[in-house]
């Protein structure tokens, strides 16, 4: 499928992702395959889709004791700031605003505007591939 006609899908179809689903599913299309096709069966899961991108905290452990850090910011450093870019609008919107406030409430804005743009890309992630097992005639993966 054609990006412009990935577009013009997630427009008629699926409003999930505010502010402007078609440029966020077009720059996570165009991110994570480079060639032009998508094929977001390479990550199997939403996770690891936010691992690949950088999103997902650092964690330093030893036995019992478990450290979470910064994010990892392995990944596309185009594709994180895109999400968030949109999280930044997106957590104003109805669908996330209560999460928004109740993460920066308790770790702080910059925190809260990074897991907002964790979950548009999860959000992304599950358009994807229920675009892509509908085009293809095949039930979608469970996370």
């Amino acid at each position: 499928m054609a990006r412009s006609t990935l577009g013009a899908n997630m427009r008629s179809n699926r409003p999930p992702i505010p502010p402007a689903p078609s440029q966020v599913l077009e720059i996570c299309t165009s991110e994570t395959a480079p060639c032009g096709e998508i094929d977001i069966t390479r990550f199997p899961s939403a996770r690891k889709l936010a691992s690949w991108a950088g999103l997902t905290p650092t964690v330093r452990g030893s036995d019992l004791t478990v450290r979470h850090g910064h994010i990892s910011k392995q990944g596309s450093a185009w594709l994180r700031w895109v999400l968030n870019q949109a999280a930044q609008t997106a957590k104003r919107s109805p669908d996330f605003a209560a999460t928004y406030a109740a993460i920066a409430k308790r770790r702080g804005k910059k925190i809260a505007a990074i897991a907002i743009a964790r979950k548009l890309q999860t959000r992304a992630w599950h358009l994807l591939t229920e675009m892509q097992a509908s085009d293809a005639g095949t039930p979608p993966p469970r996370p």
